[in-house]
């Protein structure tokens, strides 16, 4: 059985990548400036996060659909930064959703909860297909399009690990 699946979202990301991408305290603060303005000043965002606020008391996921296209329209160096150093760009935007969250809605983020940002829209070339993700493709924001032919429930084959230090005689 063959099924479509067209998933708007797919940020590669390889272990020590954000590790490496060390973005100093005042550059990741100007981004979450930027995402605060947006958010603010974009009355279907604000729709979208009253519904969200609504939807989280009773006990849904908080996921924010972000349309590339309405970043661009606002803020065109915002989507060029998010598409081109996704690591440096999405926690300030998650960080500026949550600040919005908070200001309007102070009960809604209590212990444990989370707000999440999803990009929907137009990816331009930054959508590929599965034969087209290549090395090129690695720490930037794209879009995968393709058809599932086959998946299955991956199985982990090591459960638990045990070092010995000869040294100390400990178990870790």
């Amino acid at each position: 059985e063959e099924r479509d699946i067209s998933h708007p979202l797919l940020l590669l990301h390889f272990p020590g990548q954000v590790a490496a991408m060390d973005v100093d305290a005042e550059t990741r603060l100007q981004h979450k400036r930027n995402f605060v303005t947006f958010l603010e000043n974009e009355p279907a965002y604000k729709a979208q996060i009253d519904a969200l606020a609504d939807g989280a008391e009773e006990g849904k996921a908080m996921r924010l659909l972000v349309d590339l296209d309405d970043l661009l329209s606002s803020n065109p160096e915002a989507h060029r930064r998010l598409l081109d150093a996704p690591t440096e760009c999405l926690p300030p935007f998650q960080e500026a959703l949550e600040e919005v969250v908070r200001a309007n809605h102070p009960k809604v983020l209590t212990a444990g909860k989370e707000v999440h940002i999803g990009i929907v829209g137009e990816f331009g070339a930054a959508r590929v297909s599965p034969r087209q993700l290549l090395a090129n493709c690695q720490g930037r924001l794209v879009s995968v399009e393709g058809i599932v032919t086959k998946a299955s429930v991956v199985r982990p084959k090591w459960v638990r690990s045990v070092h010995y230090c000869p040294a100390t005689g400990a178990e870790h």
